[in-house]
């Protein structure tokens, strides 16, 4: 069972109600936002192994190469330029997708390994973690979390999906059992909600809402809610001693009122999911 934390924005809480709740629920954490991994911050586990994710790029033989361009017509990514005397390649706008050396009638092109970023596994007492971290400056994060979804055994995993609707979250979504849809209390709230449960539609993800800095009249979130049909089975009140606890590293359910409604809020997944075990 795979569970998606996603938002529609960064900034919403929803790394905050990943690693808590996955904390409650003594299940493995997934940190799939790979561009900014923060979920280790909370957890600390004790990292145990880290694997480069590596994309075949072509190299091109210069020496066999004839510059007919037919490489570079059936590129779908501009990755191949035909320039001066050489055939040029941007190797960050390359997608792996090997036509460039299917196509190629003189065998000029082979494929080599490139490293965008690496996945880490470690544990916190017997929780699982792992996390995907895509090296600063490269453009694609999906095949880091292909990798790091790749590397999940079974059991009940809690993904902190990356924020937004980029490609990135869809892949992180794609193929979960539910999704949790983080938000706050506010029209640009509603708007990124919207961003986020659109997604999960289109992937044929179930899911629910948790309203996050909550101030008590939570009707914007309520209203949409009810209008797509969609539970909100949390709320998290807005609280200055959270943010600083928070900024401190802390995960909020070492606090006791804290861990109450984290507990609470897990229940409520577990009764969704019909979680059993």
């Amino acid at each position: 069972m795979k569970i998606a934390v996603l938002s529609g924005k960064g900034g919403t809480g929803k790394t905050t109600v990943a690693v808590n709740l996955a904390t409650v629920l003594a299940c493995r954490y997934v940190d799939c936002d790979v561009e900014a991994p923060n979920g280790f911050l909370f957890l600390q586990p004790t990292v145990e192994s880290k694997q480069d994710v590596l994309l075949q790029v072509p190299e091109i033989d210069h020496a066999l190469c004839t510059r007919c361009q037919e490489c570079v017509n059936h590129c779908q990514f501009n990755a191949l330029l035909g320039a001066g005397s050489r055939i040029n390649l941007f190797e960050k706008l390359c997608h792996s997708c090997g036509l460039c050396t299917l196509v190629c009638r003189f065998e000029a092109i082979k494929e080599k390994p490139r490293v965008i970023g690496y996945v880490e596994y470690g544990k916190r007492g017997q929780q699982e973690c792992w996390r995907g971290v895509l090296t600063p400056g490269e453009p694609m994060g999906v095949p880091i979390i292909d990798a790091l979804k790749d590397k999940l055994a079974d059991g009940w995993s809690m993904l902190d999906a990356p924020p937004g609707s980029s490609c990135s979250v869809v892949a992180t979504a794609i193929d979960t059992d539910f999704a949790i849809l983080v938000t706050e209390p506010t029209p640009f709230g509603v708007h990124d909600l919207d961003m986020a449960t659109q997604v999960i539609k289109k992937l044929g993800v179930p899911g629910a809402i948790v309203i996050n800095r909550s101030v008590g009249d939570d009707r914007l979130i309520e209203d949409y809610a009810a209008t797509n049909g969609i539970p909100v089975i949390g709320r998290l009140p807005f609280s200055l001693g959270a943010a600083q606890a928070i900024a401190r590293g802390e995960l909020l359910v070492q606090l006791p009122k804290w861990r109450a409604r984290f507990e609470e809020l897990g229940n409520r997944v577990r009764e969704l999911v019909g979680w059993t075990s």
